[in-house]
């Protein structure tokens, strides 16, 4: 019997720092801060909603406004985005 990998849980500094890395950086974290968020409650219900939406509304910013370096960060977000949606399920 093979055992299953043992999912490791995003933490706020892992998601921060893909944050920091891209060029939408200032967009996502201001839209988390009109939401409220606050990173002491990372976590909970409500933050992982707050970035999954902030993620998912630069994501939509993204596919209005293309370019290879767009396309390029909205897979990025896309992929933490579904990370955080997966952590909240």
């Amino acid at each position: 019997m093979t055992s299953k990998p043992t999912k490791t849980r995003l933490t706020f500094p892992q998601a921060l720092r893909v944050i920091r890395s891209l060029k939408t950086s200032q967009r996502i974290l201001g839209l988390l801060r009109t939401q409220g968020f606050e990173p002491v409650s990372w976590g909970s219900r409500s933050s992982l909603a707050a970035l999954s939406h902030s993620l998912s509304t630069t994501e939509d910013w993204l596919e209005m406004n293309p370019g290879k370096l767009r396309d390029q960060e909205r897979v990025i977000i896309r992929e933490l985005r579904r990370r955080v949606e997966a952590e909240n399920t």
